[in-house]
């Protein structure tokens, strides 16, 4: 049986990050499927990237903000976006070493693995076939559609996929189903922001003819992360609060 673990959305949080990889440790799960969305968002971009590096037995794709912060780093065109987003990417994109961008840069939008006679596709997200190729100024990603991404919306996605295992995240909300040809679709839900103190992420299972997913949880120090995050004072902060941790930026201390 081989099994290993997938993560998605980190968003810039190394201490869920470090539970997790912490917990694989003690699960004695080595090896790590990362979906993308590493980067922004939190503060801690630079550290994640450099835990990721590091690892020793790693499959990564790129999500849309680790591409955004990429095309700012070839001084190449961004997504549109409001002024307070792009000052966020572009502080973000100020706290992380050329060398760690260059490492990222390599890695691609989509991988296809085969595994215990399983063909796994990893991605951020759907691209419809029509974008396939456009740069991330030209927004190729599909809509969410609305919060919480409802799992019909997600199927009609994800039905031309042909893999036996699709991985995805994006929506930060976990979602897993079986289609009519028993393929598994499975998205662990968002590792790095939430508005609970729990680092989420998944451990799949594998055998022939046979795929097992499981959702689980951690629980990280939620509140220095938060302390820290709330003192890097981010541009964007204001709206990054609320939305993504349920808490208030305190003004107060601008």
């Amino acid at each position: 049986m081989k099994r290993f673990a997938v993560v998605t959305d980190l968003h810039g949080n190394d201490y869920a990050l470090q539970a997790v990889l912490e917990e694989l440790e003690n699960e004695e799960i080595r090896e790590v499927y990362c979906l993308g969305d590493i980067l922004s968002i939190g503060h801690q971009s630079k550290e994640v990237l450099q835990r990721l590096q590091e690892y020793p037995n790693l499959h990564l794709v790129l999500g849309n903000h680790d591409e955004y912060i990429l095309a700012i780093h070839r001084g190449e065109a961004v997504p549109e976006d409001t002024a307070e987003n792009k000052a966020h990417h572009e502080w973000v994109y100020r706290q992380i070493d050329d060398r760690l961008l260059d490492w990222l840069a390599n890695k691609q939008r989509s991988l296809v693995l085969e595994e215990n006679g399983h063909s796994i596709r990893l991605l951020h997200y759907h691209i419809p076939l029509e974008h396939n190729g456009l740069h991330i100024s030209q927004s190729p990603y599909a809509p969410i559609h609305s919060y919480p991404t409802p799992v019909s919306y997600l199927q009609e996605l994800f039905a031309p996929y042909q893999e036996n295992l699709v991985l995805f995240g994006h929506t930060h909300v976990t979602a897993y189903w079986q289609t009519d040809q028993q393929q598994v679709r499975f998205n662990p839900g968002a590792l790095g922001v939430s508005h609970d103190r729990f680092a989420r992420y998944g451990v799949i299972e594998l055998e022939k003819g046979q795929i097992r997913c499981h959702l689980k949880k951690v629980p990280y120090d939620r509140e220095r992360y938060i302390q820290e995050l709330q003192n890097a004072k981010m541009p964007a902060s204001i709206e990054i609060f609320p939305m993504f941790f349920g808490v208030k930026y305190e003004t107060k201390n601008i």
